[in-house]
């Protein structure tokens, strides 16, 4: 009786919708059970290493929950992007040669503009 209203009350695409779903969870229960069964043995591997950026990522792997960025910066060598307002004023505090501050587009004269106006 069900498969005969179904498609008259529209829940057919609710049913493949939630198959689907049950299917992707599936596969996410999968791989975070892989990652889990992965990792003592990645931390006994790591866990001699005297570089300092294999120390800090096997600490940050070690965390209730890893950061993934912080991670992922020590791996590829690349800089977290900080966007904090501190970070801003850091980027706009680094002068260049002529003492004028970069990427600064204030008309301040400490920034190389042209005062008030």
């Amino acid at each position: 009786m069900y498969d005969r209203l179904a498609p008259l009350l529209g829940l057919g695409a609710l049913s493949e919708a939630a198959e689907r779903l049950a299917s992707r969870e599936q596969q996410l229960a999968h791989s975070e059970k892989k990652a889990k069964t992965a990792l003592p043995p990645l931390l006994t591997a790591l866990a001699d290493a005297q570089d300092e950026r294999i120390q800090e990522a096997a600490r940050a792997l070690q965390q209730r929950t890893p950061d993934r960025d912080r991670i992922r910066s020590l791996i590829t060598g690349a800089p977290l992007a900080d966007t904090t307002d501190l970070a801003r004023l850091h980027r706009l505090g680094r002068a260049d040669r002529t003492g004028h501050l970069r990427g600064c587009s204030c008309r301040c004269p400490a920034a190389g503009g042209h005062g008030q106006g």
